[in-house]
């Protein structure tokens, strides 16, 4: 399941989670204003999640290796969606917290 995340963090848009489980910081909403190129965006970098699985070294948690980034950067459109997002994610965040 994919869900927006409505939580108090820097940049946290989404999350992915087994459709078993659902998290109490996770909302529903879809951004009225945001490209669809910035949905799509999102969906690959949580689906990218599923392909580089967290790694766990000495204790900590590592979710966006460095192989995670360069497939990252693949997305065709990487750095429209990562400027869209820098401008917008405070605007985002506030709906998000409204619903």
């Amino acid at each position: 399941m994919l869900t927006w995340s409505a939580r108090k963090t820097f940049r946290i848009l989404a999350t992915t989670m087994p459709p078993t489980r659902r998290s109490p910081s996770a909302g529903r909403w879809t951004p009225r204003r945001c490209p669809k190129y910035v949905v799509d965006y999102v969906v690959y970098h949580e689906m990218l999640h599923i392909h580089h699985p967290t790694k766990h070294v000495n204790g900590r948690r590592y979710n966006h290796t460095p192989a995670f980034r360069r497939d990252e950067e693949k997305f065709a459109y990487y750095d429209e969606a990562e400027l869209w997002i820098e401008r917008n994610v405070r605007r985002l965040k506030k709906e998000a917290k409204k619903r």
